[in-house]
């Protein structure tokens, strides 16, 4: 692809000129560079679509080099019955195929793009809401995929044979809300077709003339391809708009114009920031020592003044199953959802010195992105903790590491062995043989107390 600076040569302006056979009626709807040129007359003057008996005229020429300007085939095609208009849809050089609508019958028809043969259809009738407001039609992964608009259906075909493989219907949980939809659409989304990639196709919300204040929980949905089955879906993320501007992705991040806020958003996967802290003195072998840490969304978008001011430690990272309650929460200011699960966060330890590893385990963060284990180190040492937060669908990986010194087990005190009832019983008898031995003694140091104090009066006395 071309990048932004890029400097074209433009003397390489034309490449090649060729005559082409006069009298080819219609346009050209479809080309593949290298390959094919498409075209058909399904116009009439005034540039309306034709109707009545007349044919449908298909044809087609050559880019291949060497054969640049060739007619592969100028066919006519009789219409499936009279007064039928048919709309060119899509096409694709990859699945040799043009799909035209029937816009009466709402049946679709494919044609071979190499020689102008019709290879299926009709298939069953959409939707009669498609006569009046369109499909979006596109081709991947051997498939035709039918958004029916205003009916609020998407519907995947097999590209070869035009049978329906599956068909995911787009409600409204909130009821609708303008007349039209009312009317016309009742409880179902007109939605559209945004772009197919990885093996996902991707839808939004949009429609021709919007009214203020705009529909509320416009849907913003990503399907699998090849069950139908839905992958996410967000209502009230993005709304889409039929002018221009519509999302596109590169390098798996989705860039888009959302209606609702007149902002560019983009949605991939967030860059995260891990942290970790542990107790750091008075650590033993044998003891316990509490480490903890959060785990935080660092996306551009938290850096928002608006956004960092409702959320002053951080933005949580949590699990992918509440991602779309919580973007919404996080950046339309929905109501902070219930139940929000954490991410997992993965725990160890390593000898600085030997580099003996140990697995602490691990442990879910909270609703607010911290976590906390309390661990007992086995070994002395100078230990490096590493909290590892492995990523997600939603999150890019992170880590973070801190160190703890444990010393060895501080030594038990020594406490007393109790005498045994013997040893008592031996120590009174002793005690009691010698109370005649203590009176004596005690009788003797009263005594000399008395003689000692008597001397003292009388030596005061004299002076």
């Amino acid at each position: 692809r071309e990048y932004m600076g890029t400097t074209l040569d433009a003397r390489l302006g034309i490449m090649w000129n060729k005559t082409i056979p006069k009298g080819l009626p219609g346009q050209v709807w479809y080309l593949n560079v290298d390959d094919v040129v498409f075209g058909a007359q399904l116009y009439g003057t005034g540039f309306h679509y034709m109707v009545g008996d007349q044919p449908i005229v298909l044809w087609g020429l050559s880019l291949k080099k060497g054969e640049e300007g060739k007619l592969l085939y100028n066919v006519t095609w009789t219409r499936p019955s009279s007064d039928v208009t048919m709309w060119y849809t899509t096409a694709s050089a990859d699945e040799s195929l043009v799909v035209l609508q029937a816009k009466e019958t709402c049946q679709l028809y494919g044609f071979d793009i190499y020689t102008g043969r019709k290879i299926w259809g009709p298939t069953e009738p959409m939707d009669v809401r498609t006569a009046v407001s369109g499909i979006i039609t596109s081709i991947a992964y051997g498939k035709v995929f039918v958004s029916q608009r205003f009916a609020g259906l998407i519907d995947c075909y097999d590209a070869k044979t035009g049978r329906l493989l599956w068909r995911y219907e787009i409600r409204d949980p909130y009821g609708a809300s303008e007349m039209w939809q009312k009317e016309f659409a009742g409880d179902l989304w007109p939605i559209r077709i945004l772009f197919i990639t990885d093996g996902k196709i991707y839808l939004g919300h949009s429609e021709h003339s919007p009214n203020n204040p705009l529909p509320r929980g416009a849907p913003f949905i990503c399907l699998d391809v090849n069950t139908g089955e839905e992958i996410f879906r967000v209502d009230g993320l993005m709304r889409v708009t039929d002018w221009g501007g519509r999302p596109i992705i590169g390098d798996s991040i989705i860039v888009g114009m959302d209606t609702y806020t007149m902002q560019v958003l983009a949605i991939g996967k967030g860059p995260t920031q891990t942290t970790v802290e542990t107790t750091k003195v008075g650590v033993s072998v044998g003891s316990t020592v509490v480490i903890e840490g959060r785990v935080l969304d660092i996306s551009p978008g938290t850096r928002d003044p608006r956004i960092a001011l409702r959320f002053p430690d951080g933005v949580p990272a949590v699990a992918d199953e509440c991602m779309g309650d919580w973007m919404l929460y996080v950046y339309k200011q929905f109501p902070r959802p219930a139940n929000i699960k954490g991410v997992w966060v993965k725990l160890d330890a390593i000898n600085v010195y030997t580099g003996e590893y140990l697995d602490i385990g691990g442990t879910h963060t909270d609703e607010t992105g911290f976590y906390t284990v309390a661990w007992t180190p086995p070994k002395e040492g100078l230990w490096k903790i590493l909290a590892t937060f492995p990523g997600s669908k939603s999150y890019w990986p992170s880590y973070a590491q801190t160190s703890i010194a444990v010393t060895p087990p501080t030594p038990a005190p020594e406490i007393p062995t109790p005498a045994t009832p013997e040893q008592v019983t031996t120590l009174q008898a002793e005690i009691r043989s010698l109370s005649p031995q203590i009176m004596a003694m005690i009788a003797l140091i009263a005594i000399a107390i008395i003689i000692g104090i008597a001397n003292i009066a009388l030596y005061a006395r004299k002076k």
